[in-house]
């Protein structure tokens, strides 16, 4: 998406971005200078969920657990001074990552409504990943059991605690939909549309700048990572997305691009 910054040049400082489409303000917030006392700050979270299964998660999760103090730092602070009475607030928050800084706003600031979505679960990937079938056998898969069996048990508590915590529960399909309703303990209040909005594409004549652009620098690219320089305009076959070989595709991507030699 199309994007302009406000006061100059962008650093890594808080800072705001203003999206052509629609103009929402973001923040940016930093949060190296709080990494180095994460750990310290962890206990405010479980003194507020003292389970042991969540306190197992969050001395397993330091790493990501910094961004509820983001959140205090950001929203929590933005709150106050920028939405009247008589006004609503809304924070959405994707994937176990953010479950930290769900659960700071349900204790600190509840009157911030809370959606949590997830695309697909913990459990799920991990399943899947491993090569195993997910959706044949789903009720009879136990999700504490399977947590630890994969090592994944701190994302799992979090991504549950969140999903539970949230005002509203949503998910992309209705399949990840029975997917979280069982390894969550929490059926999804709305499933949203899972697509791509043409909208967000410029109009035809910068689109296709573009896609020159980015044309030139993947050849430019794919010439350096060969040591080649390629003579004709060359055919390019591409795939993206996380290195997840077997969830992603990657494995099916090798097997068609042998069988297209």
């Amino acid at each position: 998406m199309a994007r302009s910054y406000k006061g100059g040049r962008p650093t890594r400082k808080n800072r705001v971005l203003e999206y052509k489409k629609e103009n929402p303000l973001l923040f940016l917030v930093d949060f190296f200078p709080i990494i180095s006392v994460r750990k310290k700050r962890n206990s405010y979270l479980l003194l507020e969920y003292p389970t042991a299964g969540f306190a197992q998660c969050l001395l397993g999760l330091y790493r990501v657990c910094p961004l509820w103090l983001c959140c205090r730092k950001g929203l929590g602070e933005f709150y106050p001074f920028q939405v009247g009475v008589r006004e609503r607030a809304i924070a959405h928050f994707h994937e176990w990552m953010s479950g930290t800084a769900l659960l700071y706003l349900k204790q600190e600031v509840p009157q911030v409504g809370t959606v949590f979505t997830t695309h697909a679960t913990v459990l799920g990937r991990s399943i899947a990943g491993n090569g195993w079938a997910l959706y044949n056998y789903l009720e009879e898969y136990k999700p504490t059991e399977l947590a630890y069996r994969f090592s994944v048990q701190h994302k799992h508590f979090l991504e549950a605690k969140a999903a539970c915590q949230a005002d509203v529960f949503t998910t992309v399909s209705d399949i990840t939909a029975r997917e979280a309703a069982h390894f969550l303990g929490r059926i999804p209040e709305v499933v949203t549309p899972n697509g791509f909005d043409e909208g967000h594409i410029s109009n035809r004549t910068s689109f296709l700048e573009k896609h020159k652009r980015a044309a030139a620098k993947l050849q430019e690219v794919a010439q350096k990572v060969t040591g080649t320089t390629f003579e004709k305009k060359p055919f390019f076959v591409a795939i993206s997305g996380r290195n997840e070989f077997r969830n992603k595709g990657i494995d099916v991507f090798i097997d068609a691009l042998q069988r297209n030699q």
